[in-house]
């Protein structure tokens, strides 16, 4: 047997006691008698294993043998996911010039009136004030969107197909074929939405709401689970 796990073994009320400090440490928050007595029960006579014990089933050697091969290879390696400069400077959310046309995005304001109208519920008399607090949770891609008051001039009548929404923007393309960056901030949006459930829009079942920006600065995925509450609104 290896002697450095050979058991030791220490004469009760021997001086070695007394120069022992985990016992010495037990003295101090218990009696001596007790103390001795949990020494000897829980401490002494333990062995202490320096080095961990290895399975002699060979199964598990054959399974841990083929684990660390695949972590070699990389099979069980997850990619990195990429930080948020990394995709600014690969553009991964950018949209390439040829992509900026407005007749690209006309299909999509297409699913978006469908996705609309179920989302307010067609059928019925839809009221405005039954209305709004479905839209403040209602995906923006695809809605047609126009910029009516804002601290900055050149911005009022900008209209065009949200194609990307952010905490703090909308991303607009105009029949013009432009793509225009609008802030939320300091900014009110016209959305016109028609909840004819078939056939051609009629003005009598349009419904206009306006969008201030400064209280919607939120994801659209955090809209989703957000309560809102109301609050007087502010002129710009």
């Amino acid at each position: 047997m290896d002697p450095i796990y050979t058991p030791g073994s220490v004469p009760e009320g021997s001086d070695n006691d007394r120069g022992n400090p985990l016992l010495a440490l037990l003295e101090e928050g218990m009696p001596r008698q007790q103390a001795a007595t949990v020494y000897s029960d829980k401490v002494e006579h333990k062995p202490l294993l320096l080095h961990p014990t290895h399975s002699s089933d060979a199964r598990a050697q054959r399974r841990k043998g083929r684990l660390n091969k695949l972590w070699r290879h990389g099979a069980k390696r997850k990619p990195t996911p990429l930080s948020a400069a990394e995709k600014r400077e690969m553009k991964v959310y950018d949209i390439p010039q040829e992509a900026q046309r407005y007749e690209i995005y006309e299909p999509l304001n297409v699913l978006w009136r469908g996705y609309i109208r179920e989302v307010l519920g067609t059928g019925f008399k839809v009221s405005s004030s039954g209305a709004m607090p479905k839209l403040l949770k209602a995906d923006m891609h695809g809605a047609i969107l126009k910029v009516v008051q804002s601290k900055c001039p050149s911005r009022v009548g900008v209209e065009g197909i949200c194609v990307k929404e952010t905490k703090n923007a909308f991303v607009l393309v105009t029949k013009g074929n432009n793509m225009k960056t609008i802030p939320k901030e300091a900014s009110i949006f016209s959305l016109e939405i028609d909840v004819t459930a078939e056939g051609p829009p009629q003005e009598e079942n349009k419904l206009v709401f306006e969008i201030f920006g400064n209280q919607f600065a939120y994801r659209s995925a955090e809209r989703v689970g957000k309560k809102f509450k109301g609050r007087p609104t502010v002129e710009l």
